[in-house]
């Protein structure tokens, strides 16, 4: 409960958690981890995709280093 406060009060923060949540599905169906169907693997793609461009649209969005 305590980290969905936390990300809920840091949208950098639950950006980056989705985008590296979504970025770790391809690599673990291809190893043979965890298998899931390739409208999955393609649904993470797009939605990793659309969170990079959304901090790149929007710096305060991005997670500082």
């Amino acid at each position: 409960f305590l980290l969905f406060q936390i990300l809920r009060s840091h949208p950098p923060l639950l950006l980056d958690v989705v985008k590296n949540l979504c970025d770790l599905s391809g690599p673990l169906d291809t190893l043979g981890i965890y298998k899931t169907n390739p409208g999955v693997i393609g649904f993470c793609g797009l939605l990793s995709s659309l969170v990079g461009i959304l901090t790149l649209a929007s710096p305060h969005l991005k997670l500082k280093e």
